[in-house]
């Protein structure tokens, strides 16, 4: 039913719209537009379109069902044994997670990271930035400080090729 109309969807159709495909997909209407005239250009789908909503048909939608329950048929055992193998990775990588903490380095692992990378990186600025942010990088708990340190000296040599400072967004920097 829409409104007081019925519509009829024949097997292998769909009512929708510009809009919920966008909201749905996250890709914009005029995206949306374009790709479905294209589908249809290539004989995939024919549409029906109005004002309200459009419906769209799949094209040899019964043979593409017919070919997809003889491939699934074939596929179960195969299927079955990758969703087991695919259960026990994914187990392995929780568990790689939850081994996985953060440890708070001190000054002196913070300086040798720096000088053993030749990094203009102020180690102290760096410390007492994560200190007073809780080790926080923006809403997310920090995982590498290694990897904090490789983007402070990036921002460094943006914004101060050639002096030794702290990042000029730092607070108090000179």
């Amino acid at each position: 039913m829409r409104g007081n109309n019925v519509i009829v969807i024949p097997r292998g159709s769909f009512l929708t719209g510009r809009k919920s495909l966008s909201k749905a997909t996250n890709i914009s209407e005029s995206k949306i537009q374009r790709l479905l005239k294209l589908f249809e250009i290539e004989g995939q789908i024919e549409q029906q379109t109005n004002s309200q909503y459009r419906v769209i048909t799949i094209c040899n939608y019964d043979k593409h069902q017919d070919s997809e329950h003889q491939l699934n048929s074939k596929r179960t055992a195969t299927e079955q044994q990758l969703n087991t193998n695919n259960k026990v990775n994914n187990d392995n990588k929780v568990n790689k997670k939850k081994r996985a903490v953060f440890a708070k380095p001190s000054k002196s692992e913070v300086s040798e990271y720096i000088l053993s990378k030749g990094y203009s990186v102020n180690a102290e600025s760096f410390i007492n930035y994560y200190v007073s942010n809780g080790w926080m990088v923006g809403k997310t708990k920090m995982k590498d400080w290694k990897a904090a340190i490789r983007s402070w000296q990036t921002r460094e040599t943006k914004t101060q090729p050639n002096q030794t400072t702290s990042p000029s967004w730092e607070l108090g920097s000179k």
